[in-house]
């Protein structure tokens, strides 16, 4: 028996792609974060660098 496990990419990622039971699971995952999220027509991101306690406040 081997110590090294695998990671669920490892398991799961088959030939290029996920199985259908894997890419159903990230469905429902991603379906139940987003669930309750308003759409926006144009979404936007705010990316801020720096270090520790450099005072990225918006």
């Amino acid at each position: 028996m081997s110590l090294l496990k695998k990671t669920t990419k490892e398991i799961y990622y088959i030939e290029g792609q996920y199985s259908e039971e894997r890419r159903a699971l990230h469905e429902y995952i991603i379906s139940t974060i987003l669930k309750d999220t308003p759409r926006k027509d144009k979404p936007e991101a705010y990316l801020l660098g720096g270090g520790v306690a450099s005072g990225k406040v918006q």
